[in-house]
């Protein structure tokens, strides 16, 4: 018999990220709000600015 320690414990599947391109993010941001989401973040993150157009920002689902 295995130990409890060898065997996972599953109490919930779920999604915890994923991502979404959109050209116009500010825009997204706001219709996720109007929906119910919230934003976990007050601005979008830059990477390679100058260089690259990459933004993110961290959203909440409604539920």
């Amino acid at each position: 018999m295995a130990s409890l320690a060898t065997q996972p414990v599953i109490l919930k599947i779920a999604v915890l990220y994923f991502s979404v391109q959109d050209p116009n993010l500010e825009e997204l941001v706001e219709r996720i709000v109007a929906a119910g989401g919230k934003k976990r973040m007050q601005e979008p993150r830059y990477y390679y600015p100058g260089e690259k157009p990459y933004r993110m920002i961290y959203m909440e689902d409604p539920f």
